[in-house]
């Protein structure tokens, strides 16, 4: 688009590199006295290519991705200002169209936050990887507000907002490259099953003869009994793959986990033909490659926008490493954020990044009685975690509130415990806020911020843990599907507090805690086939409640978590040989309690947790129970 920009005043602000027109080029007229020859000038196809966007710093951080299908007569009063619709993630707005190919130049139209207006049009173009300014504009304070845009005379259409892009997706798909691909992460499956028919003969139940009976009337879709490593965490992390090798290929949240679920009943019904279809791996690898997968997409994307230092290149690669890989397969490099901090890392989406380490000690008893108590170990202990709020102004100054989906929230952790006696504790959480309800007022000053926020949402997460005890290895994975998840946040000076609670419905694969009193020998013949491998399939619900209080350099957090399961009935791969189904019940109680200073660096943490980590398990009337309690010292480095 090369041509002339003009303001209201109709002077000429800045022209092509030869100080001309180029012959046969379109103007673009930015000014309200000459605004129908837009419509002359700029074709019907140029002006379907134009992506326009507007920021203004004295008003609200990042861009205005609100519903604009027309242009006001002053930023502040413009697209900014326009009430009845909020959607959060400005800049991603921005990305989003730059990524999709579909607009090949950007009209971007900003106020600083000393009032300063400028204007620049920037050539999109996905041949090079940096952008060209193809023209710059600017005002001074006091020369007047109104940029002269044509409100008027920009047809409907014409201005095509970030959050309309959002909501509708990135444009053009690599939807044949995803199909690809997916297919190419089940041939690599595929080959390992048929490499190891030692280990899956066992499991065969049908030939190609007998697939009508497998499929009629669902009678060969059952619980499977595979081992539990196979059912989680493998399952799920396979799950995550599909989705985020379809998410790295521009498709939407939604179109990558039908891909994932696509591969599963592809995996299920024609590659382990002669299997029944598992009804838990549609859950566990379908469902949960959500949101572990767009957890992992989500800090990919967190790096690949961040400043291309050292660190920032390798995390970007770590989490992002399909859409790096078609970044440099297609010669185009990530959109950087424009507003970073000291990290590099950007500032329109909210972060807390937390690397722990500690000394631990546990124990099953409650209380010292002198001497080291039987089953006492000790261990060192390393925790990574995320966590990304896409929220508009999310905990910044000014006020605002309304109704947000897409993905508005995700969280990836893991941990790891051991000793001298081996491993004592592993697992993983990927979580993603898919749609709720958010609203604050916040103010800031020298003494620090005032105010108060919530966020009431809904969505999906998928958690893995395996926890040795004095009596033996406990294991469990957990689909958190759509739940409430409540937070309540807030500031008045150096004081900060964070109050948040969560139930969901859960489908769960878990070790029985009493199967060993109730079958001491291993003898479950007669019951459903998974319990030889010591787990069962159940439905469940789950509970958390957390408090963060934050008082100048101190730091209290207090987390509780309780998860209760019991056994699903009918549908096994044994329903037949069964004699008596049992009754089986399962809790997990997590409760912990921590004091921490941030004194003399901010961003690091020294301190002391206690941690009381409760386990009940029953068959009909067997009960059986324990407990560990666990103190440990802490180092943290929190961003």
């Amino acid at each position: 688009m090369v041509g002339v920009l003009v303001l209201a005043s109709g002077e000429v602000a800045a022209q092509g590199p030869e100080g001309g027109v180029e012959d046969g080029a379109s103007t673009l007229l930015v000014a309200e006295e000459v605004g129908a020859e837009v419509a002359e000038q700029a074709g019907e196809e140029e002006r379907a290519r134009l992506f326009v966007s507007v920021r203004d710093l004295t008003r609200e951080p990042g861009w205005s991705v609100r519903t604009c299908w027309e242009l006001r007569s002053t930023v502040a009063d413009g697209c900014v200002a326009l009430p009845g619709r909020f959607v959060s993630k400005r800049d991603q707005g921005v990305v989003l169209a730059r990524r999709s190919g579909r607009y090949r130049y950007h009209l971007r139209l900003e106020r600083d936050d000393e009032g300063r207006l400028s204007a620049e049009v920037v050539d999109w173009d996905p041949t090079r990887r940096d952008d060209e300014v193809l023209y710059a504009a600017y005002r001074e304070p006091g020369q007047g507000e109104d940029l002269g845009w044509v409100a008027r005379s920009f047809e409907e259409g014409l201005v095509q907002s970030p959050a309309e892009e959002v909501e509708a997706g990135r444009g053009p798909r690599r939807y044949g490259r995803a199909a690809l691909e997916v297919g190419l992460a089940l041939g690599v499956g595929t080959a390992w099953y048929w490499l190891n028919t030692d280990i899956n003969a066992a499991d065969w139940d049908y030939t190609l003869a007998t697939q009508g009976e497998r499929h009629w009337g669902f009678e060969g879709w059952r619980w499977d009994s595979n081992v539990m490593y196979l059912n989680s965490p493998l399952h799920p992390l396979a799950g995550g793959a599909y989705y985020t090798l379809a998410r790295a290929n521009e498709l939407t949240v939604w179109q990558s986990f039908a891909a994932a679920m696509l591969a599963t009943l592809i995996w299920e019904a024609a590659i382990e033909y002669k299997e029944i279809v598992s009804l838990n791996d549609l859950v566990l690898t379908g469902v949960a490659g959500v949101p572990l997968g767009e957890a992992y997409y989500q800090l990919g994307e967190f790096f690949r926008r961040s400043s291309p230092t050292t660190l920032n290149r390798a995390l970007a690669w770590v989490f992002g490493a399909p859409s790096q890989f078609h970044d440099w397969a297609d010669g185009r490099g990530p959109v950087r954020a424009a507003d970073v901090d000291r990290w590099g890392w950007p500032r329109d989406e909210w972060h807390r990044l937390r690397l722990r380490l500690g000394a631990a000690a546990s124990t099953p008893r409650a209380r010292w009685e002198g001497g080291t108590p039987e089953g006492a170990r000790q261990d060192v202990h390393l925790e990574v975690g995320s966590e990304l709020v896409g929220l508009g102004g999310y905990r910044s100054a000014g006020e605002t509130g309304g109704w947000e989906a897409g993905v508005l929230a995700s969280e990836l952790r893991g941990e790891f415990a051991g000793g001298a006696s081996g491993t004592h504790r592993w697992g993983f959480l990927g979580r993603v806020e898919l749609a709720g309800w958010y609203g604050q007022s916040m103010s800031r000053g020298v003494e620090g911020g005032r105010g108060v926020g919530a966020f009431v949402s809904t969505g999906l997460a998928y958690r893995h843990e395996e926890h040795r005890y004095d009596e033996g290895l406990d294991r469990f994975g957990i689909m958190h599907l759509p739940g409430v998840r409540a937070e309540h946040w807030g500031e008045r000076g150096r004081l900060r507090w964070r109050l948040r609670y969560g139930v969901t419905p859960d489908f769960a694969a878990i070790d029985s805690r009493a199967l060993p009193e109730v079958a001491p020998d291993g003898d479950v013949s007669g019951q459903r086939g998974v319990l030889a491998e010591g787990y069962y399939f159940g439905w469940g619900i789950s509970q958390e409640l957390g408090l963060e209080v934050d008082v100048a350099r101190v730091h209290l957090g207090v987390d509780w978590r309780s998860h209760r399961v019991w056994s699903t009935r009918g549908a096994d791969r044994l329903q037949e040989s069964i004699e008596e189904d049992w009754t089986l019940r399962d809790r997990v109680d997590v409760g912990r309690v921590e004091l921490l200073t941030s004194w003399p660096v901010e961003t690091v943490r020294l301190g002391a947790l206690l941690e009381r980590r409760g386990r009940e398990g029953a068959i009909d009337d067997v009960v059986s129970s324990l407990q560990e309690w666990r103190a440990m010292w802490v180092f943290e480095a929190v961003y």
